[in-house]
């Protein structure tokens, strides 16, 4: 359901340089309402990468992106963190059938 609506939403992928992303990590948004943020479309992809440091169920699976989607009236943010594993050759196709990708739903309270 995610996917469908990021690629109805027009694919719209955002890739983050590893210097980018070691500058997110030592940012501190907790004061920042969610009101104030403004998102360009509806569903989009943050590419970032194999991150090391966020392995999820500890079965090798490493997030490497999120998929963001602002649902009407902005009442709802959803967050879904793709993963990628070292042990999957993702040149070939077909493995998404064998080794689907995990994903995390976090489950968020926002307040505007």
């Amino acid at each position: 359901m995610h996917y469908a609506t990021f690629t109805v939403s027009g694919r719209n992928i955002f890739n983050f340089e590893q210097s980018m992303i070691e500058s997110f990590k030592h940012t501190d948004i907790d004061q920042v309402p969610v009101s104030a943020l403004s998102f360009p479309y509806t569903s989009f992809y943050m590419s970032f990468g194999k991150q090391e440091d966020l392995e999820l169920w500890g079965e090798g699976y490493y997030v490497d992106g999120a998929y963001i989607t602002v649902l009407p009236g902005f009442k709802s943010l959803q967050i879904i963190l793709s993963t990628v594993r070292d042990d999957v050759d993702y040149k070939d196709e077909t493995n998404w059938i064998t080794n689907p990708d995990r994903y995390y739903y976090p489950s968020l309270n926002f307040r505007g």
